[in-house]
């Protein structure tokens, strides 16, 4: 099950009740159950959907693909530290959690900079840097 925003709900509501003048005014609706179809209600060509949004963005000036969006929404995901990467490969619908681990996320500025200054102040605990090792005793 997919939970969608409150807000998109709204919106969605809306498109369907356009999309219901538009099936009533047709003579035939291929695909009444799909929320997001072509003329006459038959599929969308996925070629035809990312031709459409690419001249979206070109005339908006928007540099966003939705490559960029999904790896956008996989890393906020893990950012927020509210979700493990198991719920983010359900959400993004990758077969296996490798998948999401090893494509769809990275580690931020911030936790780059995190695990810097952990492995600087546990170094020190490891290895004297610029100071001489005490001497053992030999007994």
């Amino acid at each position: 099950m997919t939970f969608i925003p409150a807000a998109l709900c709204q919106e969605l509501s809306r498109y369907k009740a356009m999309q219901a003048a538009k099936r009533l005014q047709a003579e035939h609706w291929e695909h009444p159950d799909l929320v997001f179809t072509g003329e006459n209600g038959k599929y969308i060509n996925p070629a035809k959907f990312s031709s459409d949004f690419c001249n979206i963005r070109r005339k908006l000036g928007i540099k966003t693909t939705f490559h960029m969006l999904r790896h956008d929404m996989a890393s906020r995901m893990k950012a927020s530290g509210q979700f493990d990467f198991k719920d983010i490969q359900e959400q993004l619908g990758h077969s296996t959690i490798q998948i999401t681990m090893d494509i769809y996320t990275h580690i931020d500025e911030e936790a780059k900079a995190a695990v810097s200054h952990w492995l600087d102040g546990d170094a020190k605990n490891i290895v004297s840097l610029g100071q001489e090792k005490p001497k053992r005793k030999i007994r």
